[in-house]
Parts: C-alpha cells; structure tokens; sequence
C-alpha cells in the first residue's frame, strides 16, 4: 500500500566497480514486506540487470491482493547537477502487473517515482519520494485524464548509514 504510513524498513545500496549502486532486490523486498505489515511475505525478487534492467518479478505468498507482480522500467531520469550541494535527483516510470489466481485478469497499474536526496552529513541523507500514479490506457477514463496524474504521494525517508556487519 503506497499511501501507508509511517512505515520502516531497511535499505541498502552496494559499491559497483567504481559507482553506489541500489540493491533493487534487497530494498524492494524490505519495502513490500513493510507496507504488508505481516499480511503476507516476499518469497523472491526475480531481477536480472545484466539480461534485461527494466523488468523485475516480484512473487507475494499470503497476500489476498497479488501472487506475483511485474514491474516495466519504461523511462528513467537523473540529475546530478546540485552535487555540490549534495543533491541527487533521479526519476523511473514504471508500469505494474499486479497477478493473482483469484482475478481472470492483471490489474494494470502505471505511476513514476520522482526520489530527490539530499545530504545532511556523512551519515544521513534526506530522501523525499514523490509518487504519481497514472490512469492505464486501457480504461475508459484514460481520454479524460490523459497524462495527469489522478492520484499523488509524497514521503521524506530518512536514511542513516548503518555499520558494516562482517
């Protein structure tokens, strides 16, 4: 549930070669797990960046709402120009598949992720997720609402950095 709040949960990002990159598998099974709030578990995250980065599964066992979701990177956006500053901007629009045995059909969803982060220290960033979800093409309201959003969420995240755990 996108609008839960306030929610915690872990996230991670790993050092690539010479970039930080995010650990999309890890944090996107700690965020599902956290807004299930125990109405159900991740058992994978199917993601394989080097054959395809915009497509990942998603598999929810004890969830009455999904048994597997799709997600379609479509579009992805960054700025780092305000780096001295310690901005960071970044953008991904995607569209889900949300499939379940107990639906004939998918429930479609579209909507784009604007993250902006922002250093406070070395140790923790600001982080405001800015969420707008789009009427799929498919429905028949999709000619009245076109490309506005029909529905907007905003977070501020606060991340800390954790010690390393060997």
């Amino acid at each position: 549930d996108v609008g839960k709040s306030p929610v915690e949960y872990e996230l991670k990002w790993v050092k690539k070669g010479g970039s930080i990159v995010e650990d999309i598998p890890f944090n996107l099974r700690s965020s599902v797990r956290a807004h299930l709030g125990g109405k159900g578990n991740v058992t994978q995250v199917a993601y394989e960046p080097e054959k395809d980065a915009n497509r990942l599964s998603v598999y929810v066992q004890g969830s009455r709402n999904a048994e597997r979701v799709e997600l379609f990177v479509n579009s992805r956006g960054s700025d780092s120009t305000g780096s001295e500053a310690g901005l960071y901007i970044s953008s991904e629009y995607r569209r889900q598949t949300t499939l379940s045995s107990r639906v004939l059909q998918g429930d479609n969803g579209n909507y784009q992720h604007f993250r902006t982060f922002q250093r406070i220290d070395n140790d923790h960033v600001r982080l405001n997720v800015l969420t707008a979800s789009y009427i799929d093409p498919l429905s028949p309201l999709f000619f009245q609402a076109w490309d506005k959003p029909v529905v907007i969420f905003s977070h501020d995240v606060s991340l800390s950095r954790q010690p390393v755990q060997i």
